[in-house]
């Protein structure tokens, strides 16, 4: 009966240090899962992040090409203003050269 207690107390012993260690086990397994879950977080919040940054910055270059064609546009209908306005200068100019022609030959004739 000694024995058979002894060894009983032997498997007890053994049980409590089996028990002891699948608890510590258990409890890192639940910490490398926090740390785990925790990483997962931090990962979705970074890729947010540089999803907002990126759609920002994409945005920014939108605007920034909107204002380049709206500069464009502007400076197209200045340079079609100037271009008519020089053909009307230049029409004019020739409308004086050719009265100014009719009157030198006008005067022509009358000085014959």
């Amino acid at each position: 009966k000694v024995a058979e207690k002894e060894a009983l107390e032997t498997s007890l012993a053994e049980m409590k240090s089996v028990l002891k260690q699948t608890s510590e086990e258990r409890t890192q397994l639940s910490t490398r899962v926090n740390e785990l879950e925790r990483e997962v977080r931090d990962a979705a919040a970074i890729s947010k992040a540089a999803s907002t940054a990126e759609a920002s910055v994409l945005e920014g270059r939108a605007i920034a090409a909107e204002r380049l064609a709206s500069e464009a546009e502007k400076k197209r209908k200045e340079a079609e203003a100037r271009a008519e306005s020089a053909e009307k200068d230049r029409q004019m100019a020739e409308e004086a050269c050719s009265k100014a022609e009719a009157s030198v030959l006008e005067a022509a004739k009358r000085a014959e």
